[in-house]
């Protein structure tokens, strides 16, 4: 019987070109800020004012983050329970990737904070336009939660309310819930693990029923608020790419459209209801799973190669652009480049390329001593990837191999 998946091996390269789409619609999103959050300025055309309404959705980047991360993570816990110790393993890698960059990023943020306010700067970071929380703002409780990535959840347990001293590491903070479900599950039943993912997206489904039709439930910052459903639709992707049966396929595919489907329509009839990472993460979920077949081509596109190079570096991009962006975009706002025209042909190209600059020099100097697998740019490698249709007899004795996780 053919299986769905065209190639040997699990892994999926393209997703490189996707981190980068994804990380770079945040850092486009961060960089508008002096004009979408700044009352004084008005739009005074319609087609600045429809730009700005799109690029102030840019942080649908995040969502994006989730079901990309969701197959890496799926993908390494598919690899590692089949070996000894998977579980110590699994977890040293997932600490290793993540928190030594994150507490060194920490440093660096905290230095330049300390810097500008010594330098007679005091609001560069902490303005009134989306600005960083003061240093002595923060209390005990609070510091352990942001350098434990727990800060999203911490305060429904102890302390004061959530405050964070890296605005974008709330999504980190959902990352290590998921990656920590994913290791439970290892721990529980290797040979069962997608059906102990099954089982705790039903859960987790029932929860947010209830906590949205039925009575409100303390659940904010957990991962069973809800957006455990976007690593969860990954999950299916990857089993229906590389295990499922045809009639498996057809029917899981329906399903991914059939819940970014209902998440559309209740966003549309409540528009108050924050639903638009559901709907645009389980549509990308089923993009993804259609654009398999052509990973190879992707990856290798030489006019996607700048944003697939992005994708290399995302978790460096990802963490370093908000002090970048926030100090470019801060002074060319006052030096007077202001106004929508201005912010778009000036501002926010060059908060870009500065933001793509400190990330690279980052990943080189920082994150690439923390990597599990050193990446290889696809227009590196000495031969393009094998493809073959794969059969069930062939596909399932082994199991696959895991491409590098990349947390963000």
């Amino acid at each position: 019987m053919v299986m769905t998946s065209s190639k040997k091996d699990t892994r999926y390269f393209s997703l490189d070109f996707w981190r980068g789409a994804a990380c770079l619609l945040i850092v486009v999103y961060h960089s508008s800020f002096y004009v979408n959050e700044n009352p004084a300025n008005q739009f005074s055309d319609s087609l600045s004012k429809f730009i700005f309404r799109m690029i102030d959705h840019a942080w649908l980047g995040v969502p994006l983050f989730f079901v990309i991360s969701g197959y890496c993570i799926t993908a390494a816990c598919d690899s590692t329970r089949n070996k000894a110790h998977p579980l110590r393993q699994y977890f040293f890698r997932r600490f290793r990737r993540i928190f030594p960059p994150y507490w060194i990023y920490c440093l660096l943020l905290l230095a330049a904070m300390v810097a500008a306010s010594k330098m007679g700067f005091p609001r560069l970071f902490c303005d009134d336009i989306h600005g960083d929380h003061p240093l002595a703002s923060f209390s005990v409780f609070q510091w352990l939660g942001n350098l434990s990535l727990t800060e999203i959840w911490r305060a429904n347990v102890i302390g004061e309310r959530r405050w964070f001293f890296v605005g974008q590491s709330w999504s980190l903070c959902y990352e290590e819930q998921f990656y920590a479900i994913c290791g439970l599950l290892l721990l529980l039943s290797r040979r069962w693990f997608f059906r102990g993912a099954g089982v705790m997206t039903l859960l987790v489904g029932v929860v947010v029923l209830v906590n949205s039709f039925v009575t409100p439930l303390p659940v904010t910052g957990f991962f069973f608020d809800g957006r455990w459903l976007l690593f969860a639709a990954v999950i299916l992707v990857y089993f229906r790419l590389h295990y499922g049966r045809p009639r498996f396929v057809k029917v899981a595919g329906l399903g991914l459209l059939a819940a970014g489907c209902a998440a559309l329509a209740l966003r549309l009839r409540e528009p108050s209801a924050h639903l638009e990472e559901y709907y645009v993460g389980f549509f990308f979920a089923f993009l993804i799973s259609v654009l398999y077949r052509w990973d190879v081509a992707i990856e290798m596109s030489r006019v996607l190669r700048p944003i697939t190079w992005c994708g290399t570096m995302c978790y460096s991009l990802y963490l370093i652009h908000w002090p970048v962006v926030k100090i470019t975009s801060h002074l060319i706002y006052a030096v007077g480049v202001r106004g929508p025209w201005p912010t778009l042909a000036i501002t926010m190209p060059v908060s870009v390329f500065s933001a793509v600059a400190a990330g690279w020099g980052f990943h080189l100097l920082v994150e690439r001593r923390f990597l599990n697998t050193q990446p290889v740019l696809p227009w590196h490698r000495s031969a393009p990837l094998a493809t073959a249709p794969v059969t069930a007899s062939q596909s399932s004795p082994a199991l696959p191999t895991a491409p590098p996780s990349v947390p963000v």
